[in-house]
């Protein structure tokens, strides 16, 4: 793979570790956000209750504080095609 190319997860894995980015404005409450996430996170279907979701501070960006939203979940295609099957 070359630098800056696609990546490809070949992985035949149905459950993820997932890293989602966000962020919130200087300002705001980053309380009310570690409170909120993962609420918000675990009303997805494909988000297993296994381990709580994380909300972690990533980075003091310049405009923003930069969070990492961890989660372990399901693969939505294969979560897609159980869907189906029902």
């Amino acid at each position: 793979m070359s630098k800056g190319g696609p990546i490809r997860n070949d992985g035949g894995y149905e459950i993820r570790c997932i890293d989602i980015p966000a962020s919130i404005g200087y300002g705001k409450s980053i309380e009310q956000a570690v409170t909120v996430a993962p609420g918000v996170m675990t009303a997805d279907v494909r988000v297993l209750a296994d381990l709580a979701p994380e909300v972690l501070v990533d980075k003091l960006g310049d405009s923003s504080v930069d969070l990492d939203l961890r989660l372990l979940g399901r693969s939505l295609r294969r979560h897609t095609q159980h869907e189906g099957s029902l």
